[in-house]
């Protein structure tokens, strides 16, 4: 690939589209089968939850202690409770990483709390992040995606390696996680939509080449079915395996995952495009399967239950955006919909964020391999507060120490 456009893929999606994934060969089907046409809704939720409950039983290995990282979300509340169908709670430890106060974070408590399982918390409002870790990190995630929002691998160490890590990456993503507002006609047209879907930044864009010299570099498979939606094999192909799969499951420890169990992610193309929209299927096979642990709140339903009504998720919807938009002028209110930390509050703040990032930057301005990012602005407009930039000044640290850990251009 040529180095400019490799850059321009990371400077545009915060991820390498050369990237290919060492370990995991995705299992995405090429055509739809439709064995399923007469069965009801509850037959087919009745059978998806057989398939769902089958691919963790074939994942299952006796006599191996098992780790699952938790989140506020679905699918890995779902591995615990299939888990604790196959063995005790002693054999089982869960850990969640972000930040107090948001839905992530507390969710994954109240879980663990219900599955009766050892529970670590990795506060990263307090976590000291270090060159060196960060270094390591990217030797792990093989300098493939944006760093500061994944485990904090030194502690994570401790309770994972040696044990097999649950996770339920990519999974969702078969069942319709992603909604997509347009849907092209052509795979150009879908190809531009990835792009638009995709980005990483949506305040700025500090690439310096157009959208469509990107568009080779964008996996597809010519030989899928028509019925398949272009936009749905784009995202499997290329968000998921390139950036999802190294971010989630860096090197160093044993997993078992869904995504490659072929009964199950056929299943998910042969129910229909109509099923899997908003996860429709999906959730209420979820919620069928696990009913106790699915009537305990979920991040994706603002901090409601999967089958709370309308009226309590408008409410809701409300609440969490007032919170949202109030903490981004009061460091007293937290976002509950952060995914890790606040880090436009902590490039600010904390001396440990603050000094990578700063010296992050300034070496990868001396490189001079993006002499058109006004870097010095960027870190001056961010740090008086006149712009949230934080994103920026993340993306630019991660492709530094990338290139410091060994990534080549």
């Amino acid at each position: 690939m040529d180095s400019d456009l490799k850059l321009n893929s990371f400077l545009k999606f915060g991820y390498f589209l050369d990237y290919k994934h060492p370990c995991y060969d995705l299992h995405i089907p090429g055509k739809i089968n439709r064995p399923y046409e007469g069965l009801s809704e509850s037959e087919l939720i009745d059978l998806g939850v057989e398939k769902f409950k089958n691919a963790i039983r074939n994942n299952f290995q006796k006599g191996r202690h098992n780790i699952v990282p938790l989140s506020g979300g679905l699918d890995s509340r779902a591995l615990l409770a299939g888990l604790l169908e196959l063995t005790g709670a002693k054999n089982i430890t869960t850990f969640t990483f972000g930040t107090p106060g948001s839905l992530d974070y507390d969710i994954a408590k109240v879980i663990a709390k219900k599955a009766g399982v050892d529970h670590y918390c990795f506060n990263l409002s307090d976590y000291k992040f270090t060159f060196d870790e960060l270094i390591e990190t990217s030797s792990r995630i093989d300098h493939q995606s944006i760093l500061f929002h994944h485990f904090p691998l030194w502690e994570t160490d401790k309770i994972c390696k040696g044990n097999l890590v649950w996770s339920g990456a990519i999974i969702d993503v078969f069942f319709g996680r992603h909604f997509h507002l347009k849907t092209g006609e052509t795979l150009n047209e879908a190809k531009e939509n990835f792009i638009r879907e995709n980005r990483y930044l949506n305040n700025i864009d500090i690439s310096n080449l157009p959208d469509r010299d990107l568009h080779h570099l964008i996996e597809y498979d010519s030989s899928f079915s028509s019925e398949i939606l272009y936009e749905h094999v784009l995202d499997l192909f290329n968000r998921q395996l390139k950036y999802i799969a190294p971010h989630v499951m860096p090197k160093g420890y044993e997993y078992a995952v869904l995504f490659n169990d072929k009964d199950l992610t056929q299943f998910s193309f042969d129910i229909g495009q109509k099923y899997i929209d908003n996860q429709y299927l999906y959730k209420k096979i979820l919620l069928r399967a696990f009913p106790d642990f699915f009537k305990i709140p979920t991040k994706s339903n603002n901090g409601l239950p999967l089958d709370a009504g309308k009226i309590r998720k408008l409410n809701a919807r409300y609440k969490n955006g007032s919170l949202r938009l109030l903490s981004r002028f009061l460091s007293s209110v937290v976002n509950p919909n952060i995914n890790y930390a606040d880090y436009d509050y902590g490039i600010r703040h904390r001396k440990d964020i603050n000094k990578i990032i700063y010296e992050s930057i300034q070496n990868l301005k001396k490189r001079n391999i993006v002499p058109w990012i006004d870097i010095n602005s960027i870190w001056d407009r961010h740090i008086s507060n006149r712009k949230q930039f934080g994103n920026v000044l993340i993306l630019l640290t991660s492709l530094e120490i990338h290139l410091q850990a060994g990534l080549t251009l």
